[in-house]
């Protein structure tokens, strides 16, 4: 079993104790804050275009933790792949 496998090779440590962010790949941020603000309740705490990551970000706080919505601005970045 891979249970059996991790115990016998290898340390995990999941002494987690909070979450950064969750980041979110989306087609449309414009679309995805409407969801995010209007269905969901939360507020926009900033909007930002990351040119050499070629993506727009939104950042949502909840408690500790933010949601990050990334849209690519461009075709072929590493965000692509998760929205095919």
């Amino acid at each position: 079993s891979i249970s059996g496998y991790y115990a016998r090779c290898c340390t995990i440590d999941y002494n987690y104790t909070k979450v950064n962010h969750i980041g979110i790949a989306v087609h449309n941020i414009e679309k995805s804050l409407a969801v995010y603000q209007d269905l969901l309740g939360l507020e926009l705490e900033g909007q930002h275009n990351v040119p050499d990551q070629k993506v727009s970000t939104a950042f949502f706080p909840i408690g500790e933790t933010h949601i990050e919505l990334i849209q690519p601005t461009e075709g072929n970045v590493g965000v692509t792949k998760f929205l095919e």
